[in-house]
C-alpha cells in the first residue's frame, strides 16, 4: 500500500488513497465482487462493508475531535433582536 500511495504523488489519486472514506468505498467493491454472488448481492454489500468499515473505525479512532465553536453574539440591544419592527 505504502508503495502504491507513493506511486500516486501528491494528485487527485493521492489524494484519493489518504481519504479513509473513498479508500473503504474501492476497498468494499473489491470484497463485494468475490463475497456476492449475483451482481444485486454485490450491489448492496457493497456500501454495506464499506459503512462498517467507517464505523468500525470510528468507534476504534483514538483520535480526539474537538468541538465545534460556540457562537454567541454580542452588542444586542434589549427588544432589538428582531429583524423587522412593526
Amino acid at each position: 500500500m505504502v508503495r502504491l500511495r507513493r506511486l500516486a504523488g501528491a494528485g487527485f489519486w493521492g489524494h484519493l488513497l489518504d481519504c479513509f472514506y473513498c479508500l473503504s468505498l474501492w476497498f468494499a467493491a473489491l470484497f463485494a465482487y468475490f463475497l456476492a454472488g449475483p451482481w444485486r448481492q454485490r450491489l448492496l454489500l457493497w456500501p454495506a462493508l464499506s459503512g462498517g468499515a467507517i464505523l468500525l473505525e470510528r468507534i476504534t479512532s483514538h483520535e480526539r475531535r474537538t468541538p465545534p465553536a460556540a457562537y454567541v453574539e454580542d452588542g444586542l440591544e434589549e427588544g432589538k433582536d428582531v429583524l423587522r419592527e412593526s
